[in-house]
């Protein structure tokens, strides 16, 4: 996609990202993102929550905290699927302090 000098787009890169998710694969997903940093697509909107599922699809749960603490702005996508990594994780606790730190938030509505 880069190497081929064309212009990447938030799109084929959300969808790139995605697929390393699917696949598990933590260290192609990690690529991506150093080409979404290099494109300034990081903090895309759907570029950052695709990045932040994939980290939590490959069990790199603090990846996921590092990009989701690093996002200018944060949606109900990024906010649940953060909650959702923590559960599923087992880390009950934490899911609910962001739950309860969403709310308090104000730009979510629940």
């Amino acid at each position: 996609m880069v190497d081929s000098g064309d212009e990447t787009d938030s799109v084929a890169l959300a969808t790139a990202v995605g697929a390393c998710g699917m696949l598990k694969s933590l260290q192609q997903g990690r690529k991506l993102h150093r080409v979404a940093k290099k494109c300034g697509l990081e903090y895309d909107a759907l570029v950052s929550n695709t990045l932040l599922k994939m980290y939590i699809d490959c069990g790199s749960i603090k990846d996921a905290r590092a990009i989701f603490d690093r996002m200018p702005s944060k949606d109900v996508i990024s906010w649940t699927a953060l909650i959702n990594g923590y559960v599923k994780k087992g880390g009950f606790n934490e899911g609910l302090k962001l739950f309860r730190q969403m709310n308090m938030d104000g730009s979510v509505k629940t």
